[in-house]
Order: structure tokens, then sequence, then C-alpha cells
């Protein structure tokens, strides 16, 4: 549990980024914007914002440029809050309104939005990516006071979009990580709020909710909005981007498309998978607008003429969150604009048409599943397999033998349904979704085809272009979320007071199992105790969970698990100031060797700009002939170096080597 200072700091932090999320939905509604499209656009408009000032700052190495920038907006947001006082108290008069027409839906969403604060607030984050190059990249930023790293742990830290990264910048360089996620949560509020701004084009208020309440309860959508990854920021712009091009006419402004520029950009910098989900909203634009005819255009370049101060204006916030610069720098150093090629081969898709067939039924195959609780509890109690083993075998039989490793670059296929959100996937309400309510919307109403362009876009270009593996769930959240618009139809069509209480039923336990067997960051831990086969008695729950140490937030305070390498007693001999050699080969998480040491100067050796990415043995090589007098070395001692020669942790996750000690 974090250290009450550290919370304290954290709602500070949340609360200058909640107040310019307010600013920017003052600002949105003064033009016409819908509550629920106004809230969702707000988030990544303030995320947006943040991230390009953060850019700024690093990429002109003035700090003050931070700070300054950051107060402005800050100032401005409150001046609009002031503005809108009036309008923000009705909105507020509505929500309650809304409550109180929904009681059931809003206690679950409610308890489920209380857990998720306190998660963010009091859980350290524990994703293995995050820990291995989220984190670490920025505090890598913060300590060389630029974007281009010279020496790094992984090429993910130096190759990819810094849109979505860049925002931990304040929380890092203050020296806490408490409520860092809070910017994927707020995008789970966000995405709740364009689901409903895209079912209201095609079914009732009542419809909408119970939309909204399906797409917020997809399991791995449930377990990203406290999540330190990018996925759910990128889903965020993306859902939103598709509701504001949903409501285009051959009318619209524009202003309407500067909007839509800056939400996709936005999007592009935080994922490189933007861009194909971007092309089908190209075509619906397109379509909405009819831009092959000769007066759309004209009126357009007309209303630009008239607004070209804010074009001008956003030229160059738009060039820093596109990612030129980035896109740029790869291709100058590392031979290609997404990276070396030795890095892109093995997360590509190599095999074509076949490929692309073997990768589609891979994901069509993780998408139906019903459930943790049905296959790890159910089915045992019925002595029955469970569908995914079920799923696992089919597949085995009948499909690997013609597709083998077409498409797949990182091990075979295997279907899980575990609540962590590494691996989890979309659970029975994104089978209800994906088969069910999306095929009667089509059969109903073809012309959704159209509003499904990006989704189904999206999906065939990443199977097409991206190795399958096991943890591909995380990109597959702004396709399951995109198809809003199938289910909504659906639920038009098929307007039954039964299929609403029914999915609201689904959806609400759904909601809460996942919320509480969430194995990354559970606040008690009923997950762990259903996968042991342990008796769920609020006594037994209290004692497995906090007495026996099994909750997360013990397990962090007794230092183990979260903190692999004991590191405060593993560099407690390093002097204060001294320059330090990191050593951490593979998929190793090693930001808490940073945080227990921000004293020392961090240089890392895996990764240069001048000979690329080494292994450890090399890495210790380059040690050996540097001026470093230590070397930390994050996993396995390199065969052949005596053992005696280093310091080691009692978990054998950390060892420190030190020239002095060696040369005696």
């Amino acid at each position: 549990m974090p250290e009450f200072s550290d919370i304290c700091l954290s709602l500070a932090l949340i609360g200058l980024y909640v107040c310019t999320i307010a600013g920017f939905y003052g600002f949105l509604r003064t033009f016409g914007q819908t509550m629920a499209l106004g809230l969702a656009t707000a988030v990544p408009l303030a995320q947006a914002s943040f991230s390009i000032i953060f850019q700024a700052r690093f990429l002109s190495g003035l700090p003050l440029v931070g700070i300054v920038a950051s107060l402005l907006l800050i100032l401005w947001s409150t001046h609009t809050l002031r503005k809108q006082h009036s309008q923000l108290t009705q909105d507020v008069k509505s929500l309650l309104n809304i409550y109180k027409k929904w009681p059931f839906v809003s206690a679950i969403l409610g308890l489920s939005l209380i857990y998720g604060i306190l998660q963010v607030l009091l859980l350290p984050a524990t994703n293995i990516d995050g820990a291995t190059y989220h984190l670490p990249r920025v505090w890598l930023f913060i300590q060389e006071n630029t974007l281009f790293l010279e020496q790094f742990t992984r090429y993910h830290e130096v190759i990819f979009p810094v849109g979505s990264d860049i925002l931990f910048y304040p929380f890092l360089a203050l020296g806490t990580t408490a409520g860092i996620s809070i910017y994927s949560f707020t995008s789970y509020i966000a995405i709740g709020a364009a689901v409903y701004s895209i079912a209201r084009n095609y079914t009732s208020p009542r419809n909408s909710i119970v939309c909204m309440l399906v797409m917020m309860s997809l399991n791995v959508i449930v377990l990203q909005s406290v999540s330190i990854k990018n996925d759910i920021i990128m889903a965020n712009a993306a859902i939103t981007a598709l509701a504001i091009t949903l409501r285009l006419s051959s009318g619209s402004s524009y202003r309407h498309l500067l909007l839509l520029l800056c939400l996709c950009a936005f999007g592009a910098s935080t994922k490189t998978s933007f861009p194909a989900f971007a092309i089908g909203l190209l075509i619906i634009v397109i379509w909405k607008l009819k831009l092959w005819k000769s007066d759309t255009l004209a009126r357009l370049i007309s209303e630009a003429r008239a607004n070209c101060k804010l074009t001008l204006l956003l030229i160059i916030p738009l060039l820093i969150t596109s990612q030129i610069w980035l896109y740029a720098w790869n291709a100058s150093n590392y031979q290609g604009w997404s990276g070396p090629e030795s890095f892109t081969h093995r997360h590509q898709q190599h095999d074509g048409i076949k490929g692309l067939i073997a990768n589609s039924t891979r994901y069509a195959f993780q998408s139906l599943e019903t459930g943790f609780i049905t296959d790890n509890i159910l089915a045992p109690a019925f002595q029955i397999p469970s569908l995914s083993d079920l799923l696992n075998q089919t597949y085995i039989d009948h499909l690997e033998p013609h597709f083998q490793e077409a498409g797949s670059e990182r091990g075979p296929f295997e279907k899980q349904t575990l609540t962590q959100e590494d691996y989890s996937w979309f659970g029975l309400c994104g089978t209800l979704v994906l088969f069910v309510l999306t095929p009667l919307a089509i059969l109903r109403k073809p012309q959704v085809l159209l509003a499904l362009t990006p989704a189904i876009l999206y999906f065939f270009i990443l199977s097409g272009t991206i190795s399958w593996m096991i943890w591909n769930g995380r990109f597959m959240t702004t396709f399951f979320l995109s198809l809003t618009p199938a289910v909504a139809i659906a639920l038009n069509y098929y307007n039954h007071k039964l299929l609403r209480a029914s999915l609201i039923f689904i959806a609400s336990i759904t909601l809460l199992i996942v919320k509480t067997t969430d194995f990354n960051r559970p606040l008690i831990a009923i997950g762990k105790m259903v996968s042991r086969e342990k008796s769920i008695t609020p006594k037994s729950v209290y004692e497995y969970s906090f007495k026996d140490g099994e909750n997360i937030w013990t397990k962090a305070m007794n230092g183990n698990r979260l903190n692999p390498g004991n590191p405060k007693e593993l560099l407690n001999q390093i002097p204060h100031g001294a320059e330090v050699a990191l050593i951490g080969f593979g998929h190793l998480g090693h930001f808490n060797f940073y945080t227990a040491r921000p004293d020392i100067v961090w240089r890392p050796l895996n990764g240069s700009l001048n000979y690329g990415e080494i292994d450890t043995p090399a890495a210790l090589g380059k040690f050996i002939q540097s001026e470093y007098l230590f070397c930390v070395i994050i996993g396995a001692m390199p065969a052949g170096i005596p053992y005696n020669l280093a310091r080691h942790c009692t978990d054998n996750y950390g060892h420190v080597i030190t020239k002095k000690a060696s040369a005696q």
C-alpha cells in the first residue's frame, strides 16, 4: 500500500487532470455536443493536450516549457468551468435523474467504478510490460532529458510511439506511481459514454443504456481499466472518433473534421495499430460528407480558409502527436520507421492469405467463451469438459494440422480464461456481441456494414499483418467496441423486455466477477481462492486475502512478488550519485530497481544506438570495458561468471557486480 504522502500527491495530480477533462467537457457543451459525446471526447482531448505538452517539453529539452504550458492549460480549464458552471450543474442533475430511472444498472456500474478507483489509488502497477518498458522508458526520458535515448534495455523503450506513455511523466518526475493508471480508468468511463452516444444513433435511451453496460462488462476492457498499458487509451480515441464520424453529414463543418483529425492523431500516437482502424473511419467520412461532390469540397475549402488561424495553431501540436519525428529518428538510426528488421520481423505475420485465415480463426476461437467461473467451477463440479478445453482440443484435432504455425511466430494456439489482462479475452458478453448480436443486426439491417467498416478492416488488417500471440486480446479491444452499432441495432429490432433483462443480468454478473477475480490487481483474493478450490465465505476471504498475505497490497508491503530482486537491500551499498550499469536481457521487469534508488544514474547496456540490442554476456563484456564501477544484472547470472564475484538477492532475481571487489 502506498504511503499517505504518495496518495495525497497522486490525488493532487489526478485533481488537475480531472479539472482539465471538465474544462474540455464544458467547452464542448457550448458547441452543442451531447453530454455523452462531450464526456467521451473530453477525456482523449485532455490526454492529447498533456501528451503534446510533455512531448514538447522533452523535444525542446526545457522543463519550463512543460510547466508553463501545463499551468496555462489548467488555468484555461478553470476559467471554462467558471463560465459553464450553470450548464455543468444542469448536467449533474440530468445524471441524477438517469440514476433514479436505472437504479440497478447505476448501482452495478457505481460499485465497479468505486472498486476501480481504489485499485488505481491503493494498488501498485503490476503489468510486466509496464515494468519492462512503459514505465522505464519514461524514467529514462526524465534522467536523460530527451526522448531520443542512446542507451536502453529493449527496443520497446525507443521505437514505440510515446503518446500515452509520456502521460506518466508528472507522476514519475515527482517520485510516485500511486494513481498512475488514472488515464486508463478515465478512458474506461469515456468509452462507456462513447458507446452510449453511438447507440443513440440507432435505438432508444433504454436500449443504449443496456448496450453501454454490455460493452463496459467485456472482460479485457474491465481489466484494462486499471492498467498502465496503452490499449484502452487507444480504444477510447478510436471509439470516440467513430462516435463523431457516425454523426457527420453532408453539411458537417470543417471544424468537425479538425476535431476528428485531432482524435485520430492522438490515437496514432498511442499505438502503431491505430491507422488500421483509421482507414475505415476515412471511408465513412468520404461517404457521409459525399467528398466526391465538387460543391462539398468547395465548401470545406472555403471553411478551411475562414479557419486558417485555427489550422495554423494546430499544425505544430499535430506534428508532435503524429510521431513523425520519432519515425524519422527510427528510419535514420534503425533502418526502418518502426524499428530494426530484427525486431519487427518476429511481430509480423509472414504467411500471406493462409496466415490471415489462420489468425482470424484463432481469434474467433478465442472469442468463444463463457468465462473463468464456468470453466473453473461449474465444469469441474459437473465433471464435464470446459468450453476452453473443448475448443482447444477441436483446434488441435481439426485445424492445427492445416494451419500449423502459419501466421504465428510466437508459439502454438492455446485458449485460456484466466482473469488477467494479458491473457483474458472478452467473456460471455463478447461471445454474445460477436456471434449473436452482430450477425442479427447485419441480417436485419445490412446498411450497418458501413458503420462496421472500421471494425471489419481493423480485424482483418491486424490478422493479416500481426503475428498471432496468446496475449493479442489487447489489440482486439478496439474491434469489439467498434461493434457497438450492431449491438444497438440488434437491441432495437428485438426490443423485448426479456432480452434486455437477460443482457443486464449477464453483464452485471460478468462485471462483478471480473472485478473481484482480477489476478493482477485484486483488492481481495477471490480469484486465487477459486482457482485453488478454496471455500468462499466472508471469513475465509478475509483470512486468505489479509491474514495469510495473499492480497496484492500485503505482498507489496512484505516486499515480495511486486519487488523481485529486493532492490532496496541489494543496492544499499552503492554510493549516492553513482553511474550504474544495468543488464536485463529479455522480458524482465526492472522498473522497481529504478524507483528503489532514484539517486543513481542508470546506464542500460543491453541496447545502444551504436550497437543495437545485445544479450546478457555481450552486455557484461561492455561493462567490463566501461568505466562504470557497478553493474546490476536482472535475471539469471551469465554462465561462466564465478558466483562469488557478485552480491545476490534472496530470490536470485537481482545481482550486483562491483569492479573494485572483483579486483581484490
